[in-house]
Parts: C-alpha cells; structure tokens; sequence
C-alpha cells in the first residue's frame, strides 16, 4: 500500500518588468505515492554510501567526467544555466 507525500516550498521569482523589478513569492508544490521499502517484496536496499567526503568526493568526480560537462564550482546554490550550458555547484 502506498501513502500519498506532498513536498513543498516557495520559489522566489523576479518581475520581468525593469522599471518596477520586485521579487515576489510564488508557492509551489508536487505530490508523490511512495512505499515503505520493508513491504515490497523483492526490493534490497541499495547499498551504504561512502561516509568520508574523499570517497564521496571520488565517485561524484568519476560518475560527471565521462559526461564532459561545464562545471562551475562557488556560489551558495546549484543551479543549469541553459544559456551558457553550465552546471553551478556550491561547496559541498
């Protein structure tokens, strides 16, 4: 049996208008049906994820280098800038 989740928070959004520029609150929610794992039959939890930031850090490297990707390291959000196509990462 599934159990209905709603996940939701406000996005902060700039007018288009440069004459009056203002940031305005925009609410914004998604529903999800989601499953206790102990009750679906076949499923194994995935194994545990490395606990040193070494080996996270490794595996994030290897997991984005065949992808060639732009990456753009700083900042205090992740974010795709399509203009540019860029990906934005925050330190960790």
């Amino acid at each position: 049996m599934s159990a209905n989740v709603v996940f939701w928070k406000f996005l902060e959004t700039e007018e288009l208008d440069p004459e009056t520029p203002k940031n305005t609150r925009v609410p914004m929610a998604r529903d999800y049906w989601v499953f206790n794992a102990d009750k679906v039959d076949g499923f194994k939890q995935p194994e545990d994820q490395p606990a040193n930031t070494v080996e996270r850090i490794d595996q994030t490297e290897a997991f984005f280098k065949p992808l060639e990707v732009n990456i753009q390291h700083g900042g205090d959000k992740a974010f795709y800038r399509p203009s540019n196509d860029t990906i934005h990462m925050p330190a960790f």
